[in-house]
């Protein structure tokens, strides 16, 4: 069974013996050398921002149960999650007295109904409403349905939707290499209200693994609780040269307080939700996208240059780094990458972080900083930034409540994954040969409607 890491407050520095551990004899908790609350490493002098262990754990807790529910028709007791536990095997055991077959489950004897996850009259109307991104209000008009009902069905088709595609993610961790590109964005709304979103891909194909946000459904503790301040969040810098780019988000970088200091500017929750410190969200975010990179061989782990980012990834694959099963890289897209940066590679900023040039801009290697050979070619360099641009297209900014935002965002998700074509035609699943065209929203929920109705019909199989 996977395990999660539960404390973060260690070394994350990459070359030290202490990197990823925790409690080594080498560390001076409780540091305020530098002017914030810091762990020091002795073995290498760094001095990692504390970590509040216990928001993260909150965070994480909340991203397995929105992106891994248990599959449809499997047992409520157990509730085993989505990629992550092994679903228990079940015998017939008799039929209601509206004729709904029961089942026990073979691992905790609970006899329960199965059930059904059917499409609704309206789904395909929403859905289809959604794929164009018409305003929820308008799709509830069109169809003279009330406000509750539409939600409903939206997180009925949510449910429907992670089930199925979850399932065809299980195809992707039989590569012995698993690619990942991870960058993140802030999604605002009326009113000043917003959050920090974080996504990954699969960076062959750009299919989207994990989409997570920092907003909270539960308070968050004093010490979890984002607090609203000037911006830091670093510029692109497109109209200057990469290197004039580089050298000045490493210097924006350096004006933080310390450099795991998101700021996000005045943001704040909407209704129902409380905002997390955009570091937090980054290390749940990347523990729970262990559940798709920790069945593979090898990991290459492509980050957004963002220091929030870094430290939180090297969390999640500190054990494999050690054994060199894992490497972490810096990229940056900039249209003069291949000819302003020599191919010997270039040091920039404090650290002398190298830089090297690719065709979508620049890399840099975290984890073998000297002498690395080119590592691979980002396919889909773009993947999370197209993504992005897509949710802000599907998700209203008149959204004043979080509560149907998980919902909108999984369909958003699918819909991207599934029926958002290039300009070749081929959607994120293709490229992934996760499906063999890309789907119309009406394809794609008759597929999900197929498919889960074909594990009823299996269950039924075994009366």
């Amino acid at each position: 069974m996977l395990e999660f890491r539960r404390s973060f407050n260690c070394c994350k520095s990459f070359g030290c013996s202490n990197l990823g551990r925790v409690n080594s004899p080498d560390y001076t908790h409780d540091s305020y050398h530098l002017g914030f609350r810091a762990l020091h490493c002795q073995r290498c002098g760094s001095y990692p921002p504390w970590v509040d262990d216990a928001s993260v754990s909150q965070l994480l807790s909340q991203l397995l149960n929105q992106h891994f529910q248990p599959r449809v028709n499997t047992c409520p007791n157990c509730a085993p999650r989505l990629l992550i536990d092994q679903n228990p095997d079940f015998q017939h055991y008799g039929r209601t007295g509206a004729g709904n077959p029961r089942v026990r489950c073979k691992s905790c004897h609970k006899v329960y109904t199965l059930g059904r996850w059917t499409v609704n009259e309206h789904m395909p109307a929403i859905l289809l409403a959604l794929a164009s991104a018409t305003p929820p209000l308008q799709t509830m008009q069109q169809l003279e349905i009330a406000p509750k009902i539409y939600y409903q069905l939206l997180n009925r088709l949510a449910q429907g939707l992670r089930s199925w595609s979850r399932e065809q993610e299980l195809k992707l961790k039989q590569r012995p290499v698993q690619r990942l590109l991870s960058e993140s964005q802030v999604l605002k709304f009326c009113g000043n209200r917003g959050l920090w979103t974080l996504a990954s891909a699969d960076a062959d194909s750009g299919y989207i693994l994990l989409h997570s946000h920092n907003a909270s459904h539960q308070p968050m503790s004093v010490e979890g609780v984002y607090q609203s301040k000037p911006d830091s969040r670093l510029a692109q810098f497109d109209e200057l040269s990469i290197l004039q780019a580089l050298r000045q988000r490493y210097d924006q970088t350096m004006q933080r307080s310390h450099f795991e200091e998101l700021n996000l500017g005045e943001l704040q929750s909407l209704r129902c939700g409380y905002l997390a410190k955009p570091a937090l969200l980054a290390y749940a975010h990347f523990q729970a996208l262990r559940v798709f990179s920790d069945s593979h061989q090898h990991i290459h782990h492509y980050l957004e240059q963002e220091s929030c980012i870094r430290g939180a990834a090297l969390m999640g694959c500190a054990e494999r780094i050690h054994t060199k099963l894992a490497e972490v890289f810096y990229i940056i897209r900039h249209q003069q990458g291949e000819t302003a940066i020599p191919p010997e590679g270039h040091n920039v900023g404090w650290w002398n972080d190298r830089w090297y040039p690719d065709e979508f801009g620049a890399y840099c290697p975290i984890t073998s900083r000297h002498h690395y050979t080119h590592p691979f070619k980002l396919a889909a360099a773009r993947a999370c930034e197209d993504f992005f641009s897509y949710v802000r297209q599907q998700v209203p900014t008149q959204l004043k409540s979080l509560a149907p935002l998980e919902s909108l965002f999984e369909v958003a998700r699918c819909l991207f994954n599934y029926c958002h074509s290039d300009n070749l035609g081929q959607s994120p699943a293709m490229r992934a040969g996760l499906v063999s065209e890309c789907l119309t929203p009406e394809q794609l929920l008759n597929t999900v409607a197929a498919a889960l109705a074909g594990e009823e019909a299996g269950s039924k199989k075994g009366d």
